[in-house]
């Protein structure tokens, strides 16, 4: 549409002025530029204010573009690919073959690591909430606060940014770890204070003690707030997309290698990844 009009408005432009005789005009010496506007002179407005609009707004998209660009999301998006799960018929299989698939990515030089969550960075949030307190707020002051759950590695793999604290390890048991906004919400400005205290999650029998606080990471559009969340510590299986970490020098062969272990894990399903990057 925009082609079009432009298109029209210079055939209109040239008609117009491919019937005035410039030796003419200067011959009787008219004025070249005048203050109104007339029939001649309004097809130039119009073209420059269109030109100038359509500038404008490719120069904001060029803005915007740099800014998701260089915007620091808090984690490492480079060199990672999310893998998705397959539809299968037989689902009650897909634990096993999950795990398969896993274990079999990893044996690969190329494959840095594999880890799973039930909400990442880009994803559409994590669909858990759940009422949480500590000392500080009131243990019977429950507060409502979002639920991650994660395995051992799964912050290293994104490269999160730790404020305060450690990662979870394999032998972790009774540990948690938040985020900042969850830090402050729960009464702390300075996340090395909350570290060692206890938080009572409502779906676990025993309290948590906090270990560590990672920094803010927006996990849906940048035009949500971050949410305060609970990391929980997930030590089965999950059933989810699996998050990849590949060495950016043997990327693409590490890739290929992925493909090659799906299919011999889902020989019925297409291989499907996110590149985060």
């Amino acid at each position: 549409m925009f082609l079009a009009f432009s298109m029209l408005l210079s055939m209109l432009y040239a008609f117009i002025f491919s019937r005035s005789k410039p030796l003419h005009t200067l011959q009787r010496k008219s004025k070249v530029l005048s203050k109104k506007i007339t029939s001649k002179t309004a097809p130039i407005i119009v073209q420059f204010t269109i030109c100038i609009l359509f500038l404008s707004f490719t120069f904001l998209v060029f803005q915007q573009n740099q800014f998701i660009k260089n915007k620091d999301l808090g984690f490492e998006k480079d060199n990672l690919v999310m893998i998705w799960q397959p539809h299968m018929e037989d689902w009650w299989n897909m634990n096993s073959m999950m795990r398969t698939f896993d274990i079999d990515a990893k044996k690969h030089a190329s494959i840095i690591d594999v880890t799973k969550a039930r909400g990442n960075p880009g994803g559409y949030g994590y669909g858990m909430k759940g009422m949480v307190s500590n000392e500080k707020t009131g243990f019977d002051n429950g507060q409502q606060f979002v639920y991650n759950s994660v395995i051992y590695n799964w912050f290293e793999v994104f490269g999160m940014k730790l404020l305060a604290g450690k990662y979870y390890t394999k032998d972790s048991e009774n540990d948690i770890i938040i985020n900042y906004s969850a830090c402050k919400k729960l009464g702390y400005t300075d996340p090395n204070q909350i570290i060692g205290t206890e938080i009572q999650v409502e779906d676990r029998v025993k309290n948590k003690k906090v270990i560590g606080v990672t920094e803010d990471v927006n996990f849906k559009s940048l035009k949500f707030k971050t949410e305060p969340v609970i990391f929980l510590l997930e030590k089965g299986d999950l059933i989810i997309p699996a998050v990849v970490k590949l060495d950016p020098e043997g990327f693409r062969d590490g890739l290929e290698y992925l493909e090659k272990v799906w299919k011999k894990v889902f020989p019925n399903n297409d291989f499907v990844y996110t590149d985060f990057s």
